[in-house]
C-alpha cells in the first residue's frame, strides 16, 4: 500500500479548489478532509481552524496582488496601466477580489484585509501625492471609500465580463479622485 503524503501546501490547495468551486463560506473542514482524504485530526496539525487556513489561503493571494498591481504602478502614475492591472489580476484571481469585497467593510478581522487595505492606501496617497495635495483630514474614511468602490466596479465588471467599460470606469474614477488627466 502506498503511503499518501500530505502537507499544508496540499490541504491549501485543496482548500482553494474548494473555495472556488462552493465559496469559502460553504467550504466546511469536513468538505476539505474529505477532498484531500485525510483524518479531521490531521487537519487540526496543520492549522488552528478554518480561519487560520483561510488567512494562509488569502494571504498568499494579497502578497501576489501587492506584487503585480501595487508595485508595478506604485511610481508610474498612469491610471490606465493601474486599472488594466487591477482587472487582470482580479479576471484570474476572482476568488481573491470575491473575498475582499465581502469583508472590506465587515471589520472580520483578517489580517490580509487589512494589509491588502494598507497596500491599495499607499497607491493611493501616492498619486494624491503626485497629482494634487488633499486637504481631508481623515484620509482613512476617504481612501476606504475609494477602496469599496474599486472593488465593486471591478467585480460587476469581471461578472458581467464587460471588461473594457470597467476599464474606462475606473479610469474616470481615478481621474476624478486624484485629479488626474
Amino acid at each position: 500500500m502506498e503511503e499518501r503524503v500530505i502537507s499544508r501546501e496540499i490541504i491549501k490547495e485543496h482548500a482553494v479548489t474548494l473555495f472556488i468551486q462552493n465559496g469559502v463560506d460553504a467550504t466546511s473542514i469536513n468538505k476539505l478532509v474529505e477532498l484531500c482524504g485525510i483524518a479531521k485530526g490531521t487537519f487540526y496539525l496543520y492549522f488552528k481552524n478554518k480561519n487560520d487556513l483561510v488567512e494562509e489561503v488569502f494571504d498568499q493571494y494579497r502578497k501576489d496582488f501587492i506584487i503585480q498591481v501595487i508595485d508595478n504602478n506604485k511610481d508610474i502614475h498612469n491610471v490606465n496601466n493601474f486599472a488594466n492591472s487591477l482587472i487582470k489580476y482580479f479576471d484570474e484571481q476572482p476568488i481573491f477580489l470575491i473575498e475582499l469585497r465581502k469583508h472590506i467593510n465587515s471589520f472580520r478581522e483578517f489580517d490580509y484585509i487589512e494589509k491588502t487595505v494598507l497596500a491599495f492606501n499607499k497607491i493611493i496617497m501616492s498619486y494624491f501625492k503626485f497629482y494634487e495635495d488633499r486637504t481631508i483630514s481623515n484620509i482613512e474614511i476617504y481612501n476606504q471609500a475609494i477602496i469599496v468602490m474599486i472593488l465593486e466596479v471591478c467585480y460587476q465588471g469581471i461578472v458581467t465580463q464587460e471588461k473594457d467599460e470597467t476599464i474606462k470606469i475606473l479610469c474616470d474614477i481615478f481621474k476624478r479622485f486624484f485629479g488626474c488627466d
